[in-house]
């Protein structure tokens, strides 16, 4: 009986496959089908995709670009400014492109993105005469400007420019946007975008700067009210609003006043195609918050009283606009030319004045013609000294021009007149620490060590923070300083601090060898004499050291020449002989015979 229960336990086992196939079977079903859905739901979305995105293409086909005129939408074009930053510094110069924003209120203070002045206030990566500007339409003049109040919770920026006046858009008093309306956004000038034309990618926009600001009119989809947290506005159906235009105003088509601020937007996509387009900004009430952080609500809010505009400001702000072109398009001394007419028209601007000196000495570095443009550089700069005394840049840039002619003193005289009213100017203290750490390192060691801090990137900072170092006796911190510079920049010849540093310290193999290697890897004058004297130094007694030494000053003949070599190098021969008869001297009478030294055939 147990035998039987047991055989109805394990069933027929002709039954069992036919059991397993069945149950195999059923699985397989189950996951085709569960398969079927996903593809027939993934299928669905595709083609509901594609009705999304031609349905978007439909409509941003019908959208267009429109240019704000007083007369027909009582928005004035001349509010708008270009924000924009100029970095100048051995020789070259870069620029940062171009961003928008607008003068409100008394039109002492401009409005933009907050990430849009984070862009042009970037910190250069070397020390350089780096200034903020504003170009103005009105004006047709560049302003420096001063961040006031920089809020990046809500993405807004208010700035102050250096003008004595400047017309404004009026901010609106209702705080609160009820779809549905229609909005501008207001102050696009950069680039020629299409979103349509760009099929929909997020890539960055052309450099081409637009001589009109343009302007698009939106559906409000979404207005925050003055209670809601985030002040969020979304407007959809964007065609023309792209990266470029953050920091243009968002305007009431009834009103023409400003009821936000643009700060960014927002492309749906699915399977790379676009579904949906957004501009989002922020309300009224977010700009009024982050203005009272620093108490210029009341500013935002008045009355501009701008004066006429001058007559050839369209022309030079269109000169202007040429000019960056030509520095994109790597047409320099067009450029140059362009900023000489503008001169002529704007003969008492100071920025422009200094933007001339920094594109000419750029210039200069790569052009035969350069006593002429040098002397440009430096009468324009000059120019700039006498218009504006009290600004460090043309002070330092002066300097550092005159430093790199040789003229020293002139060189120091300008840079200390640039550290007087910025103890923090960068170039100006490179210029300083150049010409001075070897006469006066106690002078220069402050401003070398904050250097090195504020750019730790830059081999040649550290390169000459460890020299002043070394000068002063500290071997230690400047062979760590020596090592720093050789880590950033392995194959040039920044290693002869930390080459002497190592031989105060009692390393006299490792020494060599890097004093050794430099002669290969540079081999200038400077490095055979560095290598040389190490070796008449520390190593007098030594015949065949004093034999490499000798080859050494020899090599000095044919190297690439540097200034004051020639001196150097009969004091280095001075001391080889000098060294070789204290050597015979300390030998027995007898004729030594003549000796091959083996470390001669090593030196090529």
């Amino acid at each position: 009986m147990a035998q039987g229960a047991i055989e109805n336990m394990q069933g027929d086992p002709k039954k069992t496959p036919s059991k397993r196939r069945k149950a195999f079977t059923y699985v397989l079903a189950v996951l085709l089908g569960i398969a079927l859905f996903f593809a027939l739901k993934y299928a669905a979305r595709t083609l509901s995709a594609r009705h999304q995105a031609a349905a978007l293409r439909d409509r941003l086909a019908a959208k267009e670009l429109l240019f704000p005129s007083y007369e027909e939408h009582g928005i004035l074009p001349e509010a708008f400014v270009l924000l924009l930053s100029v970095s100048s510094g051995g020789g070259s110069i870069r620029l940062i492109s171009p961003t928008v924003g607008f003068a409100v209120g008394d039109g002492s203070h401009v409005l933009t993105a907050a990430h849009v002045v984070t862009t042009v206030t970037r910190p250069a990566s070397e020390a350089t005469c780096q200034e903020h500007l504003v170009l103005s339409l009105h004006h047709g003049d560049l302003f420096l400007f001063d961040t006031v109040v920089q809020s990046s919770q809500h993405d807004i920026a208010v700035l102050k420019p250096h003008w004595p006046f400047h017309p404004a858009l009026t901010l609106d008093t209702h705080q609160g946007l009820v779809a549905p309306m229609e909005l501008y956004v207001v102050g696009g000038c950069v680039g020629d975008t299409d979103f349509l034309r760009t099929a929909g990618t997020d890539g960055a926009p052309p450099a081409a700067l637009n001589k009109r600001i343009r302007m698009e009119k939106l559906s409000l989809l979404q207005g925050s009210t003055s209670s809601a947290p985030n002040h969020l506005i979304a407007l959809e159906d964007s065609r023309h609003v792209l990266p470029g235009w953050s920091g243009s105003a968002i305007v009431d088509t009834a009103s023409a006043h400003v009821v936000g601020l643009l700060t960014n937007h927002k492309v749906k996509r699915f399977r790379g195609l676009a579904l949906s387009h957004y501009a989002l900004g922020r309300n009224v009430a977010a700009i009024e918050s982050v203005a009272s952080q620093r108490r210029v609500s009341d500013a935002i809010r008045g009355a501009a009283s701008a004066g006429p505009r001058p007559p050839d400001a369209e022309r030079c702000y269109e000169l202007f606009l040429k000019y960056y072109e030509c520095m994109q398009g790597r047409r320099p001394l067009e450029a140059v030319e362009t900023l000489k007419v503008l001169r002529g028209l704007r003969p008492e601007s100071a920025p422009l004045a200094r933007l001339l000196g920094y594109t000419v000495r750029s210039v200069a570095n790569d052009d035969p013609n350069q006593a002429a443009l040098k002397a440009l550089a430096e009468s324009s700069l000059g120019d700039a000294i006498n218009l504006a005394p009290e600004d460090p840049h043309a002070h330092a840039a002066l300097g550092h021009l005159l430093m790199q002619q040789g003229k020293h003193k002139e060189a120091l005289s300008r840079a200390d007149a640039a550290l007087a009213v910025d103890p923090n100017h960068p170039l100006a203290m490179w210029t300083s620490v150049t010409l001075r750490r070897d006469t006066d390192p106690n002078a220069v060691l402050d401003a070398a060590s904050e250097l090195v801090q504020r750019f730790p990137t830059q081999p040649l900072y550290w390169h000459h923070y460890s020299e002043i170092l070394f000068n002063l006796g500290n071997y230690t911190e400047a062979k760590r300083a020596g090592a720093k510079a050789a880590e950033l920049d392995p194959p040039r010849s920044y290693r002869r601090p930390l080459a002497l540093a190592l031989a105060k310290l009692g390393q006299l193999d490792e020494a060599e060898e890097i004093l050794e290697r430099m002669t290969k890897q540079c081999g200038c004058q400077r490095c055979w004499f560095e290598y040389g004297t190490f070796l008449v130094t520390y190593h007098d007694s030594d015949p065949e050291a004093l034999a490499r030494a000798s080859m050494a000053s020899e090599h000095m003949n044919s190297a690439e020449k540097r200034d004051g070599m020639a001196e150097a190098q009969q004091a280095l021969e001075t001391q080889i002989v000098s060294a070789s008869a204290s050597l015979c001297s300390m030998s027995d009478s007898a004729e030594r015979p003549r000796t091959q030294f083996r470390g001669a055939k090593n030196i090529k």
